[in-house]
This record gives C-alpha cells, sequence and structure tokens, in this order.
C-alpha cells in the first residue's frame, strides 16, 4: 500500500499502513464471526425470552405508551416502568428481574414493538431520586432490537438511551434491526481490550448522538456503523481508543457530522470503508496520531459550513485512498480542514504535513472553505483531477499551497487564494497544472 508522502515523486511504503491493512481485514472477520454468532444464536434467545415472559404476572404487563429503566450487574438486571414522559420516579413500577441484559431488552423489545420508548440506565434505582451509577453489562451487550434479538415483529421503533452504560465485551450498546436509536445525553464507555470492540454498535439502524452525550472506547471504537444504517453526531463526544478509529463506517448509508467532537489520540478519528456518503458540516473532527479522516472506499466526503476537521500529526489531515475514476470523492464548499503539526521536514520526506492527500482515482472539487498546513495544502499523488475554483489555502514558509506529484491535472479557475509557502505556490512535477 502506498502511503502519501514525497509528493514530488517518491513514494515510500509506510509499515503503518501496512499494518492496518491486516488489522482492517482482521477486524471484518470478526464481524462475520459475529454476525454468525448471532444468527447461531437466535433459537436459544426465543426460547429464553418466551421463559421469561411466563415467569411475569400479567398484572406487569403495561398498557399504553411506556418508558423504561434497567439496572443493576454481575447477573442480576431490573426492569422498572412508567407512562411515557413520567419525570416523578415514584410512578415507575418494578417488571421483574433478568439473569442478563439480553434478556432484559429483549423483554422490553417485544412489548415496544413498533411504538417509541426511553430507556435510562444506571446501577441502582431509588423512587426519590431515580437511577445512579454504572450498569455494567460485562461481557453481555445491550442489544436493543425492537422485539428481541431473535424476533422481528417490531422492527421500526424508535428507541432513545439515556444514563451510564459500561461493558467490557465486543459491543457495550447495539441498535438493531431497522430502528431509529437517539443516544440522548447519555454516557456510554466500553473497556474492553480488543481492537474489534466498540462502545456503540449500530447494524442496518439508524443512530443519533445528541448533545451531552459523553462514548468512549478504551481499545476499540466509539461507534461502528455495520452494514446499512445512517448516523448523525449532532453534539457530545466520541473518543475511539488505542487500536482503533473513533467512527469505523462500513455502512452503505450515509456519516453525517453536524456537532460534537469526534477525536482519537491513536489513529484515525473517522474511518471510511464504506459506500455511504460522509457529510461534515459542524463539530471537531480531530486526530493527534494518524490521518483525521480516512476514506478507503467509494463514500464521497462532503465538507461544508463550520466543518473543522485537524490533525497534528505529519499525515494527510484528511486522506483519500478510494473511490472511482471520474466520480467525485471529496467536495469542500466551506468549513476549515488544517495540520497544525510543527516538526521540520524536507521535501522528500515519506510524510510531508499535509492537510488534503488524494492517492485516490476520484476528483476532488474545492470551491471554498479555509485549508491550513504547515507542509502542503493539498498534495496529489495519483492520477485522479483537483479542480480548485474558490476558498483560500495558506502554507507554511516551506510548503506548497497545492503540490501534484503524479499524472493527475490540477485545474485552477474562480479566484481561490493560496498564501505563504514558497515562492512558487503551485508545484507539479509528474502531472499538469491548468
Amino acid at each position: 500500500m502506498k502511503c502519501f508522502g514525497d509528493i514530488l515523486g517518491t513514494y515510500v511504503c509506510d509499515n503503518k499502513y501496512v499494518e492496518n491493512a491486516c488489522k482492517i481485514h482482521q477486524i471484518k472477520e470478526r464481524k462475520i464471526e459475529m454476525k454468525r454468532f448471532y444468527r447461531g444464536m437466535s433459537l436459544f434467545f426465543a426460547i429464553a425470552l418466551m421463559l421469561s415472559l411466563l415467569s411475569i404476572p400479567a398484572a406487569a404487563l403495561p398498557s399504553g405508551s411506556q418508558d423504561y429503566i434497567v439496572v443493576g450487574g454481575s447477573g442480576t438486571f431490573s426492569v422498572y416502568q412508567a407512562a411515557s414522559g413520567t419525570t416523578d420516579y415514584s410512578q415507575y413500577s418494578k417488571i421483574s428481574d433478568f439473569s442478563t441484559m439480553t434478556l432484559a431488552l429483549n423483554y422490553i423489545g417485544n412489548l415496544v414493538q413498533d411504538g417509541s420508548t426511553t430507556i435510562t440506565f444506571g446501577e441502582t434505582f431509588s423512587s426519590a431520586d431515580g437511577p445512579s451509577g454504572w450498569c455494567d453489562v460485562g461481557s453481555d451487550v445491550a442489544a436493543v432490537n425492537g422485539g428481541g434479538m431473535s424476533f422481528s415483529i417490531g422492527s421500526s421503533g424508535t428507541y432513545t438511551v439515556k444514563g451510564k452504560l459500561t461493558g467490557s465485551g465486543d459491543y457495550v450498546l447495539s441498535f438493531q434491526m431497522y430502528l431509529i436509536g437517539i443516544i440522548d445525553g447519555a454516557e456510554i464507555q466500553s473497556t474492553s481490550t480488543s481492537a474489534n470492540s466498540c462502545a456503540v454498535a449500530s447494524i442496518m439502524s439508524d443512530v443519533t448522538v445528541k448533545p451531552g452525550s459523553v462514548i468512549t472506547a478504551s481499545t476499540g471504537s466509539a461507534l461502528h456503523m455495520f452494514d446499512a444504517g445512517a448516523a448523525y453526531i449532532e453534539g457530545g463526544t466520541l473518543t475511539g481508543g488505542t487500536s482503533e478509529s473513533a467512527i469505523y463506517d462500513e455502512s452503505i448509508h450515509a456519516l453525517n457530522i453536524s456537532g460534537g467532537t469526534v477525536s482519537s489520540d491513536s489513529t484515525y478519528a473517522v474511518y471510511n470503508s464504506g459506500t455511504g456518503a460522509v457529510n461534515i458540516s459542524g463539530g471537531a473532527v480531530r486526530s493527534s496520531a494518524s490521518n483525521t479522516i480516512y476514506n478507503n472506499s467509494t463514500g464521497k466526503i462532503t465538507i461544508s459550513d463550520q466543518a473543522d476537521i485537524s490533525t497534528s500529526s505529519r499525515y494527510a489531515a484528511v486522506w483519500l485512498h478510494g473511490g472511482t475514476s471520474g466520480e467525485t470523492i471529496l467536495e469542500m464548499t466551506g468549513g476549515t480542514v488544517s495540520n497544525t503539526n510543527a516538526s521540520s521536514f524536507q521535501l522528500t520526506d515519506a510524510n510531508v504535513p499535509t492537510a488534503i492527500g488524494n492517492g485516490s482515482v476520484g476528483t476532488v472539487l474545492i470551491s471554498g472553505g479555509s485549508i491550513q498546513s504547515t507542509g502542503f495544502g493539498v498534495g496529489s499523488s495519483s492520477s485522479a483531477v483537483l479542480k480548485i475554483s474558490g476558498g483560500t489555502i495558506n502554507v507554511g514558509e516551506n510548503g506548497f499551497g497545492v503540490a501534484n506529484g503524479s499524472t493527475g491535472g490540477v485545474y485552477l479557475s474562480g479566484s481561490p487564494t493560496i498564501t505563504g509557502g514558497r515562492a512558487n505556490l503551485v508545484e507539479a512535477r509528474s502531472g499538469s497544472i491548468h
């Protein structure tokens, strides 16, 4: 694999990218194993859920729209219920205890079916103060899927999650099977030591992260988007672990970031291997150790409005590695993309600090926004087309505003502003400048 480095024509294979390629393959294999596991366990959970329902008195079954509180850990999880929107905790009544979080949420899912509900997690519950502390699911998963893991009878509900939830398994919280999941001010943390783990998984479901939410992972991802389903990051913080990006996106639907902070101090903030679009219109997306956004597929990235994307590493803040020839892989109309790395460099270095680096075959369109870098503003090391018609590019005294090191063409039009750097702000060693 090639990394974006010496834009003037000497490519250096970066072991980090080779390592990541192997890791990505391992992760995909692990996810396939997890999906097979869930399918294989369907009959088990169906039987377990039926038995749990039979053990609950008929009088405990709710009528009308209900909200739920789930508290506990270490093999005992208690479910409480009250009418939706109830703020008086004394109105909540206990339904039953369950031996696993899976059974507790399967039970709730079969009651809610196609409706909407709020589930608040905690360690303990009191009628005076409500839920408090962290609900620890251990190696289990809080699987919210409107009808239970093994049923499809309720597959279009809206589930809002609040409270505090922690766990050490592959997933802590998952939204599954065509749901709308909303994380509203909740704190969700994964303590797993596996790179394949995540705090929140969306599996064929949409998920929205609201302001005030805090999602963290010790080792894996804060959010992993599987297969299908869109994500909307409206606020809060998502922080990746030591071995995986904050957001790992392999969905066919869009990742939308309009607020909040998505960050990593170990690797990428956003890794995209899906075909869905990545739309960033606000919020802060940051990495101090690597590319902030790594696009390894055909999903188009759009940067606009108040987006703030930055890295303090020597890698490109936005690195494009996938794409389709003739199709737009990145469009920037607003926002800011910056590389603030202050270390000295040579133009022949393997990694020159760069704001936007294009190693894909897709077309890059820049018509607005601000690009800032100590090295290269925009660099291309591929045969792709780069079109700049607006916006501002400002680079350090030894940098180039635009550097083309391959056979692709750079087309300047309109009124882009390119400042700083060397006297020759636009450099082409292999491709062409128009």
